[in-house]
């Protein structure tokens, strides 16, 4: 159980009257000093504080085994308490700081406590890769009192995508329109994957087709739903060619969008988002290829999608 000490100042005029003596009610420990006619006692008054120390179990990261990670967009020190803290009666809060390299980045909120578990999470807003370095997280309970802490070492690996093949040839239109397309490249991978809710996602409701967009999209999208849990992240190249080929002469065999993803879970699936925002969408083909590796030697997945000319408006007027 935690203390948390206050000094009262604890001021008392005795006169000095024959046969009187000078007594206080409240003391813990007495300094006293003695002026002409003043007697000051100061007293250390005890106060007992619920805290979360003594109900530590122990703390984790997430995802990995060790304190070492590579090409992560977050962090999180999980923190278990015993249950019987839930039972107690009290008000539960914690929060928690981030430092990198020495340097505090980030500072929480009061969080209200749920669960007998905590989750200290970090990561960029935008799903971005962290920086490498070495990360400190610290939790606090409510009183602002240390209740765990963990240090980490993140290291940032670029991604080395591969130039497009000269040999790759785009579906018929009608299959864009008409079915999602994709292909699942190794078989082990395709395991894990559910191919009946995996699909081209339209987030801003200009998709034309199964697997076909409106010039004025935003977003290119395709969601790799998963059957089983992985803490394993995955690395995504997209492609461009305006008229369904790649070669030297066109100069567009290089990626124009790299990145790495993890396994997101929402409320009744978990999907790895293979998501794309060009600055200018152009019309005609976005292929991406996925790999279990950031230099993309172990080729998972492939897929295509088609950018019509037309926008969503002269597409509905059309129909």
């Amino acid at each position: 159980m935690l203390v948390n000490k206050r000094t009262a100042a604890l001021i008392l005029s005795i006169l000095t009257v024959m046969g009187s003596s000078a007594c206080s009610a409240q003391t813990a420990t007495e300094t006293e000093t003695e002026t002409e006619d003043l007697t000051i006692y100061e007293s250390e008054i005890t106060e007992t504080t619920f805290g979360l120390g003594s109900y530590v179990k122990g703390s984790y990261w997430l995802g990995s085994e060790s304190d070492e990670f590579e090409n992560v967009s977050y962090l999180c020190l999980v923190v278990e308490l015993e249950d019987s803290v839930m039972k107690t009666g009290n008000d539960l809060f914690y929060s928690y700081s981030v430092s990198k390299d020495g340097g505090q980045i980030f500072m929480s909120e009061q969080v209200e406590m749920d669960s007998a578990v905590i989750n200290c999470t970090f990561g960029t807003s935008t799903g971005d890769l962290l920086p490498g370095g070495t990360y400190s997280v610290t939790c606090f309970d409510m009183n602002g009192a240390v209740i765990a802490g963990a240090t980490a070492s993140v290291t940032e690996t670029p991604i080395v995508a591969p130039d497009m093949s000269e040999d790759w040839e785009p579906y018929d239109d009608s299959e864009y329109l008409n079915s999602y397309t994709y292909e699942i490249t190794d078989e082990e991978f395709e395991g894990l994957v559910n191919t009946d809710l995996s699909s081209w996602w339209d987030y801003s409701d200009t998709s034309v087709g199964l697997s076909a967009y409106a010039s004025d999209s935003s977003v290119l999208g395709f969601s790799l739903v998963t059957d089983k849990w992985s803490d394993d992240s995955l690395y995504y190249a997209f492609y461009f060619t305006e008229d369904g080929t790649f070669s030297e002469e066109n100069e567009n065999l290089e990626p124009v969008f790299v990145n790495r993803v993890a396994l997101i879970q929402y409320s009744d699936f978990a999907s790895y988002d293979i998501d794309v925002k060009p600055e200018m969408l152009l019309p005609g083909y976005y292929c991406f290829i996925v790999s279990k590796d950031s230099s993309f030697e172990n080729i998972v997945m492939e897929g295509s999608c088609l950018v019509v000319s037309e926008t969503m408006e002269e597409v509905s007027e059309d129909a």
